[in-house]
């Protein structure tokens, strides 16, 4: 089993290039039918479809009478009680519009079990633990048989004639004195894939008709199942209880390839292998830049020459003069956020916490026997009386120690003088990788045109928190892609307060873990038949009408449609289902309160969806795997003169000295030439920056046994996943 990241940065590798392949689908109904092929039996059979639901449901007459006796004392005058039996109702008619559709598509009898988030699993496990223990007793119970039947073949002196005659009452004797073992003996032929096609039977109906036989669900049946999360996907996968689906994905539900994320299928890869299929959803959000209209047209400005908030320079200027003359409460605010949220939208900063863990032995071994080696090396044709000797005192070895550490990136830090300028949204592309390792300060692009015109802003004003009902020139906003689509139709996007802005995008959507892993459907390793279970599947993600039942259940009972296909939930409806749980949100009827268009909105917005740079990436698993360890001198280091670098630029914030924003911003830009200077002669006294800042520092060629430099060990992980990586430098 492979750790976490080999599976997130398929998920990563495939946002570089792939569109998103789960809309554009031309074919009918019938001609998706017909591309689901089915390599097993074509014979009726039954499965069984374990699902999450909202409410409280008892699936089973015998589940419902247990919840009736024990929540409502029988009484069926109580509203509980009816609920209870309405509810039951209400989910057996969509069970069976469901399987109606199965049945008449595939031959397939689907039972539905519908269980809440807090039951779920507890309801699911028991019955796999449960067919795994039966599995177990089957399999002691056949052992134990074949050691009496061996007893009783010698008994006759082993003669087959005679243990023929006798064999049918051995086996009857052996279930009275074995009962525990009679179950499976009797019943050895149930659950296990068939491919042999026996007859088909039928039966005639309540109205007089034949129709075909479905086999009843046998006891902790379990076919077809919902996932959630990630652990529990790899648990899942660990304990052997889903089964690898690649084999079906290339030929019989080939078809999903086109109406699911190619991020998504390949995200959830484990080995190579698939062991589940991704219910297609929005990937992440925006982060818009709005720029108030009104204001901004005041000055004649062209929006089009706006890609990120150090292209509003002449534009907040004009705002702070304009509030010169206006009293205190009509002062617009120029930027309704922080300096540091505003920084990092455009620039990385690394920071890194660790802990000892202990100390790694075999690294430390290494590191010794390295040192030797040296010590040889250099002794090599010297005289005795010339050679150095190798001091084994454990002081003298205690410089060679390596230690385990766990690590932790901080991810939400405003300032460090090492990371990675990536300037606005328009200068990152779905192709490439920029997150490097950088000595910021010792960059003329990061200090002239990133960090000193943002200090301006700040020592100008121009941040804040709105007061209620205040006017801004800038203000930001999470949300997804109707925002752009209402900006194409009408040259603006208005707020719910009425104010209309222009929309620049200040961070594009990024996929994450729940995104990849939220919400799934796998195969039970104890299915009836796999290639039958992945049919459902593949037709729940592929055709609207199978869909929109399991979602919202029957047309006209729980739900309408109206002109537009928006639906509308009936008054009396009971059936609650989650849309991210049930299937491909994209082939759903919009859910209430959507606008018609939803899914053509989330489609873009998957098209733009860019790559978190540190998706499926960990240090504490890569240096495990790899069995190194990162030098926390360098961590310390980093920490140490970022810290000294942060106190003396706030100092100049707050030195009384200077009377002017001029003064104060001179002082600053010297002082940021000064810890150019001084970053660079400190690498060069102890180098820990010139390592801290090398993609490929290889240890053993330099003789270094302090540690990986963690660009090193990520850039690395770049390459042999194959990522795009670029330079981190921006031209402005």
């Amino acid at each position: 089993m492979k750790t976490r990241f080999m599976c997130l940065v398929l998920c990563a590798l495939m946002l570089f290039s792939a569109f998103l392949t789960g809309c554009a689908n031309t074919k009918s109904d019938s001609e998706v039918t017909d591309d689901i092929v089915d390599k097993a039996s074509n014979n009726a059979t039954t499965l069984t479809m374990w699902v999450q639901t909202e409410r409280k449901v008892c699936n089973t007459d015998e589940e419902l009478a247990a919840y009736l006796k024990d929540e409502c004392d029988n009484n069926p005058e109580s509203e509980k009680y009816k609920e209870a039996v309405a509810v039951k109702e209400a989910y057996d008619a969509v069970e069976a519009a469901f399987t109606k559709i199965t049945k008449s598509k595939f031959k397939t009898n689907v039972d539905l079990l519908f269980y809440t988030a807090d039951e779920y699993y507890d309801k699911l496990e028991a019955a796999i633990q449960t067919y795994e223990d039966q599995k177990v007793l089957a399999a002691k119970a056949a052992l134990a048989l074949k050691k009496v039947q061996k007893q009783a073949l010698v008994s006759v002196g082993n003669n087959k004639a005679k243990y023929n005659e006798i064999a049918a009452s051995v086996k009857k004797q052996f279930m009275v004195n074995f009962p525990d073992y009679a179950q499976f003996l009797e019943d050895d032929n149930q659950a296990e894939e068939t491919t042999e096609d026996t007859a088909e039977e039928t039966v005639v109906n309540e109205y007089g008709f034949t129709e075909l036989k479905y086999p009843d669900v046998l006891k902790n049946q379990v076919d077809i199942i919902y996932l959630s999360g990630y652990n529990t996907y790899k648990n899942y996968i660990e304990k052997e209880w889903i089964q690898d689906l690649n084999e079906e994905l290339s030929g019989a539900s080939r078809k999903l390839k086109y109406y699911i994320s190619s991020t998504l299928l390949s995200g959830i890869q484990m080995d190579g292998n698939s062991y589940a299929i991704p219910n297609n959803v929005a990937i992440g959000e925006y982060n818009y830049m709005l720029i108030n209209k009104e204001l901004f047209d005041r000055y004649y400005y062209d929006i089009a020459d706006i890609k990120d908030i150090l292209d509003c320079k002449n534009y907040l200027s004009d705002l702070a003069k304009q509030n010169e003359t206006l009293a205190d409460a009509d002062k617009v605010l120029p930027i309704d956020a922080t300096f540091e949220e505003c920084m990092r939208m455009l620039v990385w900063y690394w920071d890194m916490d660790y802990e000892k863990i202990g100390l790694n032995e075999t690294l430390t071994n290494a590191a010794i026997q390295a040192a030797k080696d040296r010590l040889d090396a250099q002794n090599e044709g010297k005289p005795d009386d010339q050679k150095k000797q190798w001091d084994n005192s454990p002081e003298a070895l205690e410089k060679y120690n390596v230690y385990d550490y766990s690590y932790k990136v901080n991810d939400d830090v405003a300032f460090s003088i090492m990371g990675t300028v990536y300037g606005g949204a328009d200068k990152r592309t779905r192709g490439s990788v920029r997150l490097a390792f950088d000595s910021l300060f010792t960059s003329a692009n990061y200090r002239n045109d990133i960090f000193l015109p943002m200090m301006k802003y700040k020592y100008e004003g121009y941040f804040g928190s709105a007061a209620d009902g205040q006017t801004c020139g800038i203000t930001f906003m999470k949300g997804d892609s109707s925002v752009l689509t209402e900006y194409d139709k009408n040259g603006y996007y208005t707020a719910k307060d009425g104010t209309k802005y222009y929309p620049v995008i200040a961070e594009y959507p990024e996929a994450t873990e729940q995104d990849l892993y939220g919400n799934m459907f796998a195969v039970s390793s104890y299915s009836r038949s796999v290639s039958r279970s992945m049919e459902i599947i593949t037709y729940l993600n592929t055709n609207t009408d199978l869909r929109n039942v399991l979602q919202y259940g029957v047309e006209g009972v729980n739900y309408e449609l109206d002109e537009n296909g928006v639906l509308r939930r009936t008054s009396k409806n009971l059936y609650q289902m989650d849309i991210k749980k049930t299937g491909n949100e994209f082939i759903a009827h919009p859910e209430e309160g959507m606008p018609a268009n939803m899914w053509d909105m989330a489609k873009l917005q998957n098209n733009n969806a860019l790559i978190n740079p540190l998706l499926g990436f960990d240090f504490n698993q890569i240096t495990k795997d790899n069995g190194q360890s990162l030098d926390v001198r360098i961590l310390d280091d980093i920490r140490e003169k970022s810290k000294s670098a942060l106190e003396r630029i706030n100092a100049i914030e707050t030195d009384e000295q200077y009377q002017t924003t001029t003064e104060r911003y001179n002082a600053l830009s010297d002082l940021v030439e000064q810890l150019a200077q001084e970053l660079k002669t400190s690498n060069k006294e102890n180098g820990l920056l010139m390592k801290a800042a090398s993609k490929e520092y290889d240890c053993a060629e330099k003789g270094d046994t302090f540690g990986e430099s963690p660009y090193t060990v990520y850039y690395a992980w770049l390459v042999q996943y194959g990522y795009d990586v670029k330079s981190a430098a921006i031209d402005r």
